[in-house]
């Protein structure tokens, strides 16, 4: 992975992409504010194809959600958001890709809200993610963490040739193209150096302080 040393000496970043995200649903009338809020709560762990269980995990267990013996409920998204519904659980954890089509739905019929999230400075493979407030129907924006799809070259390869690929992916004509092909999640200029799992490969430095000079 980007995290071994091996990768810390041979790869360098080019570019922070769009990231799958914890969301972490509640009611919209449960006064829980934080995740200490749901400490020896039950909480479901949405699993599946379409939503995994890395983030909850890597999240649930430093902050130390779970008392001695209990677990929490292993059940596919749709299961996990009735049993959230039914009141069978205090909160839903699912990893996601953002605007999930089978939330989006229920988020209709069922008022949901979204626990805020923070990366402990311990996990650095996490990047601070936004969901937005128009993701889903009825539900207001929250501050999120996130496991990114980050970018990498060979560390050895020529400056120039780094700031050209740079350069090229966020052309107008390259966004546009993806736009088109409907990528998952967000990709955005602003976004793209958020990882620190690896250092980015001076090249690409080159080339986003360019693409700032020329958007002030």
């Amino acid at each position: 992975s980007a995290g071994d040393a091996g990768a810390q000496e041979s790869l360098r970043a080019l570019a922070t992409l769009s990231a799958e995200t914890l969301h972490v649903f509640l009611r919209q009338d449960d006064p829980a504010s934080s995740l200490g809020d749901l400490i020896g709560q039950p909480l479901a762990l949405a699993q599946g194809p379409e939503a995994g269980t890395g983030l909850a995990r890597q999240v649930i267990g430093p902050a130390h959600l779970l008392k001695p013996g209990q677990r929490a409920l292993l059940m596919p998204l749709e299961f996990a958001l009735d049993a959230l519904a039914e009141g069978e659980v205090r909160a839903a954890f699912a990893t996601l890709w953002p605007g999930n089509a089978l939330v989006s739905q229920r988020a209709r019929s069922l008022p949901l809200k979204l626990l805020p999230v923070t990366p402990l400075a311990s996990q650095r493979v996490l990047t601070a993610e936004v969901l937005p407030g128009a993701l889903y129907p009825g539900v207001a924006g929250v501050e999120t963490v996130g496991q990114p799809l980050v970018l990498v070259v060979r560390a050895d390869l020529p400056d120039d040739f780094t700031e050209a690929l740079v350069r090229s992916l966020w052309a107008p004509t390259t966004l546009k193209t993806v736009g088109a092909a409907g990528a998952v999640g967000q990709i955005s200029l602003a976004g793209a150096q958020r990882s620190s799992v690896l250092a980015y490969h001076p090249g690409a430095m080159a080339a986003y302080a360019a693409l700032v000079k020329r958007d002030q």
